[in-house]
C-alpha cells in the first residue's frame, strides 16, 4: 500500500516542485545566496543544488529590463575622487587602509531606475551593499564608497553594479 501511495504522491510533488520555481526567491534566500550560505543550516548538497537551479531558472525568466536611451558607459575603481565625483585614478589593487571608490558613468534619460553596488569577498560573503536612486536627464557619474574601521584584510573582492536588481557590471580587485 506504501508503494501506491508514493506512486500516487509522485506526480504532484513533481507539480509542487515547479510551481515553486516560478516564484522569486525571498530577501533572505536572496543575501544567505550572496553570502555563500544556505537559508536552511539543516540544507544538503543536493537542495542547494535544487535551490541553485531555481534561482538560475527565476533569473532565466525575468523579462529584460527596459532601459529605454540609459546605458553604463564606465565603472572605474580607484582610492580617490575629484570634485565631479569620478574616480581619480583607475586602479585595481588597494592598500589596507584605503577607501575604495566605484565611479559608475551612464548617460541617457530615464524615468527612474535604483542602481545597487555589491561589495562581497572573492567567495562571495557580504561586505556592504547601498543603492543610489537616478532619474537622469543626460550623463551622470553615480560613486559608491567603502571604508573600513579597520584595515582590510588581504585578499580578492568585487564589486557588482545591478540596475532594478539586474546585475549589469562588475569589477574583481585585491586588497594588499
Amino acid at each position: 500500500m506504501s508503494a501506491l501511495r508514493l506512486f500516487l504522491l509522485s506526480p504532484v510533488l513533481v507539480a509542487l516542485m515547479l510551481a515553486g520555481c516560478d516564484k522569486a526567491p525571498s530577501k533572505s534566500a536572496k543575501s544567505a545566496a550572496a553570502a555563500g550560505t544556505s537559508a536552511n543550516a539543516a540544507s544538503t548538497d543536493s537542495s542547494s543544488a535544487a535551490e541553485s537551479a531555481a534561482t538560475d531558472a527565476t533569473s532565466a525568466a525575468l523579462p529584460p529590463l527596459d532601459l529605454g536611451e540609459f546605458k553604463i558607459l564606465s565603472i572605474t575603481l580607484g582610492n580617490q575622487l575629484d570634485a565631479e565625483k569620478n574616480v581619480v585614478t583607475a586602479r585595481k589593487v588597494f592598500s589596507v587602509k584605503d577607501a575604495i571608490h566605484v565611479s559608475v558613468v551612464s548617460t541617457g534619460k530615464h524615468q527612474g531606475l535604483k542602481m545597487t553596488a555589491a561589495w562581497t569577498t572573492a567567495d562571495g560573503k557580504p561586505i556592504a551593499e547601498t543603492d543610489q536612486v537616478l532619474v537622469p536627464e543626460s550623463a551622470v557619474v553615480s560613486t559608491f564608497t567603502v571604508k573600513n574601521e579597520d584595515p582590510w584584510p588581504a585578499g580578492l573582492y568585487k564589486v557588482a553594479i545591478s540596475l532594478e536588481g539586474r546585475e549589469q557590471q562588475s569589477l574583481d580587485f585585491e586588497v594588499r
